[in-house]
């Protein structure tokens, strides 16, 4: 690596250049700019469809269609434990997961919903304690949805359950 003095612009000259910078995808951070069958690691992912073909609202519902994952004790409700391939990582920690590759346990945290959520991805195996939260089994990545610019869509749902609960959702871009 060298190191080698840049000469400066002056202002006129800087004000002449027009660089346009567009941002055509996003980057998991554990995978890169490669396809799902280019990874030598075992990734299953749970996408919103089937999120919402099962009508399942906490994420623990949802980890439950992963034959890896398995629930743990959560002490009444009080947030998401589950353990991947038998190892229930730190129960310590508020959460065991990571949304969009960063950690989420900042503080207590409750049991998460799935509204907003893009795709569930369940990383298996030695790769996770690498590019996860260090468990051996595995890391639960939470990809949430993102903006799409020129696009003007939206969905709004109503639910009534037993015990009169009622529950309003809606997602606007």
């Amino acid at each position: 690596m060298s190191i080698a003095p840049v000469p400066a612009f002056a202002e006129d000259e800087a004000a002449e250049q027009h660089d346009e910078v567009t941002v055509e995808g996003v980057r998991q951070p554990y995978r890169g700019n490669f396809t799902m069958r280019e990874i030598p690691q075992a990734i299953a992912t749970i996408d919103a469809g089937t999120l919402q073909e099962n009508n399942i609202l906490r994420l623990t519902d949802a980890l439950d269609l992963n034959a890896s994952v398995a629930r743990q004790n959560t002490l009444g409700g009080l947030w998401d434990s589950f353990a991947v391939r038998g190892f229930a990582g730190d129960e310590n920690l508020p959460s065991g997961y990571l949304v969009n590759g960063f950690n989420a346990g900042r503080g207590f945290s409750g049991q998460r919903d799935v509204a907003g959520i893009e795709r569930i991805e369940v990383l298996k195996g030695p790769a996770a304690a690498v590019l996860g939260r260090g468990e051996p089994g595995g890391t639960i990545n939470l990809v949430t949805k993102q903006a799409e610019l020129g696009r003007t869509f939206g969905t709004a749902g109503l639910q009534y359950r037993s015990f009169d609960t009622l529950r309003a959702e809606g997602d606007a871009n």
